[in-house]
């Protein structure tokens, strides 16, 4: 049977696979290195390990379930072994592989567990709920590679100060940044598709939200709860779009630039 010793995960060599919420709320927990002989993390199975700091994958792993480190709020290292053939921690900066600090999975491209000191790299075309209540994450740039942004991928992310999506993006889904709530300043980059219900909800310090293409749909309640914006600031000549796509309340605030 699996146990902690010293802060640190000891998995028998008969066990292979780490079951759904294995290690739920382990606080003693702080560093998790899986062992050769283990293939597969189920669901959740470090969920709520709050003084868990540190991450090892190696090449055995070929199937981690979602949430598996869902609200980890203290992870700092995430790496995985360049060994393996389903995951990564990594991308190529020229020559120089350059460590990112995530979890991603390498057919879909999506980024499935990040930290706060996660750099997501040009590969990512998908968020999941990565970074759920990752409190010390301060600043995120999305690359714009990235299309997609599942629900509640950054939900309670009240470290971050500013949001800036690089480029175009197919949807931003439900609560997907929900209650971030020192968040300054949102830029949008490219055109957007879709801004999904309370995708934004509860960022109670956001001054400035920056559209620099168009947004085919915005839910109704995406900004609810947004009452300290004071510039909206749009392309030329899509005031009358921006009106449509947004409640009442911000049309004065919107500008063209």
């Amino acid at each position: 049977m699996a146990k902690i010793i010293n802060g640190e995960v000891e998995i028998p060599k008969w066990q292979t696979e780490i079951k759904t919420r294995e290690f739920l709320n382990c606080n003693d927990l702080r560093s998790v290195v899986i062992p050769s002989w283990v293939t597969e993390i189920q669901g959740r199975a470090f969920e709520n390990c709050q003084n868990l700091t540190s991450i090892e994958i190696p090449s055995s792993v070929t199937e981690i379930d979602g949430n598996v480190f869902m609200d980890c709020i203290n992870l700092k290292k995430i790496n995985v072994s360049p060994e393996n053939k389903v995951y990564e921690s990594r991308e190529r900066v020229g020559l120089i592989p350059r460590d990112c600090n995530a979890i991603i999975d390498k057919a879909s491209n999506t980024l499935m567990t990040g930290c706060e000191n996660t750099i997501i790299p040009s590969s990512v075309t998908t968020i999941d709920c990565a970074f759920r209540n990752c409190t010390k994450l301060k600043g995120i740039e999305i690359p714009d590679s990235v299309k997609e942004i599942y629900d509640e991928a950054f939900y309670k992310c009240i470290g971050l100060t500013s949001i800036v999506f690089q480029g175009a993006l197919i949807q931003i889904v439900s609560d997907a940044f929900k209650d971030c709530s020192n968040v300054k300043k949102i830029v949008f980059g490219g055109d957007v598709m879709k801004i999904g219900e309370r995708a934004f909800k509860g960022c109670s310090q956001l001054t400035s939200i920056e559209f620099r293409g168009e947004v085919m749909k915005i839910a109704h309640n995406a900004f609810d709860d947004c009452n300290s914006v004071k510039q909206i600031t749009v392309p030329i000549h899509t005031t009358a779009l921006y009106k449509k796509l947004l409640p009442n309340k911000y049309h004065k605030l919107i500008k063209e630039v």
